[in-house]
């Protein structure tokens, strides 16, 4: 059966993998979907930053912005039951 992420691997091949790997889980194991599907959405982000250039500049974001992100870093830890680390925002 082919994967709906299969034309990713003209991106990215670490797109491509972490994409298959959320869709094999999907029915077998939702558990084990989730935190993948997370690394896909997050590699996505990270993908799309770099090609606009702003990956890098992070240091330059708003402090709302770095609060957004971190926020949603906090909400996806708790929907996945990961315990908040302290991390800094």
């Amino acid at each position: 059966m082919r994967s709906n992420f299969s034309q990713s691997t003209t991106l990215s091949q670490e797109l491509a993998k972490r994409g298959q790997r959320a869709e094999h889980y999907f029915t077998a194991d939702p558990n084990t979907a989730l935190p993948k599907l997370r690394q896909f959405a997050e590699l996505v982000a990270q993908e799309a930053a770099a090609r606009i250039g702003v990956y890098q500049a992070i240091s330059a974001l708003s402090p709302e912005i770095k609060q957004l992100f971190h926020s949603l870093l906090k909400v996806g830890n708790a929907a996945l039951g990961v315990p908040h680390s302290g991390c800094a925002a």
